[in-house]
C-alpha cells in the first residue's frame, strides 16, 4: 500500500494559532480513503471488553478507529468486511494477525505549531486544522515519538518558527521521522499459518490489553532497538541559520539518530514533501532488512509501514502466484522494488515500473546491493508504461540499457511511451553482455505475470486495459482499500480475469483497514457479464443480430 502524501476534504473551523496546512494524515486516516459503512460494534459479538483507554488522545485524533474492540474483535470484524465486499468472488483466506499490535509504524510524521506561545507537536484533529499535542501513540515506533518530543521542546530556545498557511511565514512545518532494521517494540513475525486467532500473547494475557501499553518497551526488546533512525526536517525555506547547532544538540540528545535531512517545501500545497533535499548529518536514507534482503529507503520512497507484516504479506504474495521460473514478472507501482526483489528468485525476469524518480533510484541500489541482475527498473506511470508495453510488443526487439538514464528516443521500448526513463540494475552492457544482466529478449516475454501495489484509489482505467491487453497468465493485485479491490475485480472481470483465491493481511492494527492479496487467472468460461440473466440476454441479442446480418437461423 501506498500511503497519501496530502490530506483533503478538511472542513476549516474556528480559527488557532496553529498551522492551517492540512497535514500528514497516515494511511489510515479518515481522510485518505472513501468512507466505509461497516456494521456498528454495539452488541457485536466481537466487540469485548473496551481498550480506547489505551490512548489519551482517542477522542480527538481519530486515527484508531477500532479501539473499542479487542485485537481478536478486530481481526474478526476485518474478516467479516473482507466477505461482505469479496465473498462472492472467490474464497476469502483466514485474515494474518500480529503477535504484539503495538508500535508498529516505522514511517512517523508530525506537524508543529505555536498555540498559547507554547510550541506543541502532534497530528491534525479529525475534520480540522487544530493540531492534537501527541508525544506518545499506541501505534508509532517509541523512538520516532521521543525524537519528535526533543525537537517540539527545542524549538523555543532556537527561535524555530512554525509555518502558517494563511500567512506563508514561519520555517518549520513538519518533521517526518524513519526507522529501519531493528524495526518497532511491536514489530514481531506476523502468523504464519493463516489462523483467524494469532498467538496474541501479550494482548490477550489482559483480554486484549497489551502490558506494553502506548510509548513503553517491550522488556524483551528494551535498549535492544538498534537500526537506521532518519529525520527529515520539512522547511518552507532552504536557509536555517542555526542548522550546526541544531543538528548538535539533536545528536547528543539521540545518538541513535544515523541521518538527518531538509526538504524543502515551499510551496502553498497540502504535500508533506518537497521536491529538493540537503543533507545535514550523516546518510540520507535508513536501511532495513525484510525477508533476507536488505533495502535503502529515503525520505520520500515508499515502504510499507508496518515491517513484520510486510514480510507477511509479500511471502503470501510469492506463495499464490506458484510462480513456475520461467515467467517475466512485470511490478507495477514497484516503489523502492521490495517485492520485485523478493519475488526475483522465482521468476526469469523482472520489469519493476515506478513513477517516484528517488525510489528509483532506490531500487537499482537495493538490487546491486543485494546481487539481483534478473531486474530492470523504469520511470514512468505505471500505467502508461504498460500501455506502451503492449503496443511496442510486436514491434521492438529487445529492452534494456545500461545503469545510465535515458530517454525515450534511447529506449529499446521505441518512442511510444514518451519520457521514460530506464535504470538498470544488472550487469550487463546495453544488450546483455552477461546474460541476465543485460538486455531482455522480446520473445522471453511470454508467460507473462503482472504484479501491482497501487496507490489507495486503485489501478487507474488505462493501467486495467493495457494489462488484460497483454494477456498475462496471471495478475496478482495487493490492495490496501477492499472497496477500490473490488471495483478493479469487477472490471477485470469483464475480460475473464476472475480472482482464484484471496488472502488479508493486518497491516494496520487499532485501524479499520486491512491490507488483501488477491490472485486472478483467465477463465475458459468467458467475461463475468457472459454470466446471468444478463449475459444471456446479451448473447442472444448478438445471436440475432448475426441472424439477420447473414439471413439464417442461429440457435
Amino acid at each position: 500500500m501506498r500511503e497519501p502524501m496530502k490530506q483533503g476534504n478538511l472542513k476549516k473551523t474556528t480559527k488557532t494559532a496553529g498551522p492551517k496546512t492540512a497535514g500528514p494524515k497516515t494511511a489510515w486516516s479518515k481522510t485518505a480513503g472513501p468512507k466505509t459503512a461497516w456494521p456498528k460494534t454495539a452488541g457485536s459479538k466481537t466487540a469485548g471488553p473496551k481498550t480506547d483507554h489505551l490512548c489519551p488522545v482517542r477522542q480527538k485524533c481519530g486515527g484508531c478507529q477500532y479501539l473499542n474492540l479487542t485485537y481478536q474483535g478486530q481481526l474478526r470484524r476485518k474478516q467479516e468486511m473482507a466477505q461482505e465486499l469479496l465473498g462472492k468472488y472467490c474464497k476469502i483466506d483466514p485474515i494474518i494477525g500480529m503477535e504484539e499490535p503495538f508500535h508498529y509504524r516505522n514511517k512517523v510524521t508530525r506537524t508543529f505549531g505555536y498555540v498559547n506561545r507554547r510550541a506543541v507537536c502532534g497530528i491534525y484533529q479529525e475534520g480540522t486544522h487544530r493540531i492534537v499535542q501527541a508525544d506518545t501513540c499506541l501505534i508509532e515506533d517509541p523512538r520516532a515519538m521521543a525524537i519528535a518530543a526533543t525537537i517540539r521542546k527545542m524549538l523555543p530556545s532556537f527561535k524555530i518558527r512554525t509555518y502558517d498557511e494563511d500567512t506563508e511565514m514561519g520555517f518549520l512545518r513538519h518533521v517526518l521521522i524513519r526507522c529501519g532494521r531493528g524495526g518497532a517494540v511491536g514489530d514481531v513475525p506476523g502468523s504464519r499459518d493463516g489462523s483467524p486467532e494469532p498467538g496474541l500473547s501479550a494482548v490477550a494475557a489482559k483480554d486484549g490489553l497489551s502490558q506494553f501499553g502506548p510509548a513503553q518497551e517491550s522488556p524483551a526488546r528494551s535498549g535492544g532497538m538498534g537500526g537506521d533512525v532518519l529525520v527529515v526536517l520539512v522547511a518552507a525555506s532552504p536557509i536555517f541559520p542555526t542548522q550546526k547547532h541544531f543538528v548538535r544538540e539533536l545528536k547528543e540528545k539521540h545518538p541513535e539518530i544515523t541521518g538527518i535531512v531538509l526538504n524543502v517545501n515551499d510551496k502553498h500545497t497540502t504535500m508533506v514533501l518537497g521536491e529538493r533535499e540537503k543533507v545535514l548529518y550523516g546518510k540520507g536514507y535508513v536501511e532495513d532488512e525484510l525477508e533476507g534482503y536488505v533495502f535503502r529507503i529515503g525520505a520520500r520512497s515508499f515502504y510499507q509501514v508496518n515491517k513484520a507484516q510486510a514480510g507477511a504479506l509479500y511471502r503470501k504474495a510469492v506463495e499464490m502466484a506458484h510462480f513456475d521460473g520461467n515467467e517475466t514478472l512485470v511490478d507495477a507501482y514497484c516503489g523502492i522494488g521490495a517485492i520485485g526483489i523478493i519475488a526475483a528468485k522465482h521468476v526469469r525476469h523482472v520489469i519493476g515500473v515506478e513513477l517516484n524518480p528517488d525510489a528509483v533510484r532506490d531500487a537499482v541500489a537495493n538490487a546491486k546491493r543485494n546481487g539481483i541482475t534478473n531486474i530492470r527498473f523504469y520511470e514512468n506511470d505505471a500505467g502508461v508504461f504498460l500501455q506502451g508495453m503492449a503496443q511496442d510488443l510486436g514491434v521492438a526487439s529487445h529492452y534494456g540499457a545500461d545503469t545510465a538514464d535515458t530517454t525515450s528516443a534511447d529506449d529499446e521500448w521505441g518512442a511510444a511511451v514518451p519520457g521514460r526513463k530506464m535504470r538498470n540494475a544488472g550487469r550487463g552492457g546495453r544488450h546483455g553482455d552477461e546474460g541476465d544482466g543485460g538486455a531482455v529478449p522480446i520473445g522471453s516475454v511470454s508467460p507473462l505475470a503482472i504484479l501491482l501495489d497501487p496507490p489507495r484509489s486503485g489501478a487507474t482505467p488505462e493501467f486495467l486495459s493495457a494489462a488484460v491487453q497483454m494477456k498475462p497468465t496471471k495478475i496478482i493485485y495487493i490492495s490496501c482499500d477492499l472497496h477500490t479491490l473490488a471495483r478493479d475485480l469487477e472490471v477485470l472481470g469483464r475480460s475473464a480475469y476472475r480472482p482464484q483465491r484471496i488472502a488479508l493481511v493486518d497491516m494496520f492494527p487499532w485501524t479499520g483497514h486491512v491490507e488483501a492479496v488477491a490472485v486472478l487467472t483467465k477463465s475458459a468460461q468467458g467475461s463475468v457479464t457472459d454470466r446471468g440473466p444478463k449475459g444471456q440476454r446479451g448473447q442472444r441479442k448478438q445471436k440475432e443480430q448475426h441472424r439477420i446480418a447473414s439471413g439464417g437461423d442461429v440457435r
